[in-house]
């Protein structure tokens, strides 16, 4: 069996390292493609007692503190990742789940922690 597309699914709260190592393993023996994957959604809004507890503004926040993550994923993979492997690299403010999701029908394998 041959792959020639395989992705990295990167949490945005656990380190990068060994799941990209992985994925630089088969991407050498198989002579495959290697697609980081990351993604993070900002938390819905919570009803609570007193009345929404996220606001406007601090979901901003919080959405910009996800993409500094996923910059911060993004060069950590790409610094993981040797010159001698063609790789991409994909990321959104969004489910993860469903971002794998679409994502994996472009792949032959999905590594993922």
């Amino acid at each position: 069996m041959s792959y020639k597309s395989i992705i990295v699914n990167l949490a945005i709260d656990a380190p990068p390292a060994p799941i990209v190592k992985v994925g630089v393993e088969l991407a050498e023996r198989f002579g495959a493609c290697l697609i980081g994957l990351a993604a993070a959604d900002v938390p819905p809004l919570v009803a609570t007692g007193q009345g929404m507890v996220y606001e406007g503004e601090i979901m901003q926040i919080q959405r910009t503190e996800i993409e500094k993550r996923l910059a911060e994923l993004r060069a950590e993979f790409e610094r993981l990742v040797p010159a001698s492997i063609f790789s991409e690299w994909g990321q959104a403010v969004c489910s993860p789940t469903r971002f794998l999701s679409v994502s994996a029908r472009a792949a032959d394998l999905i590594v993922t922690g």
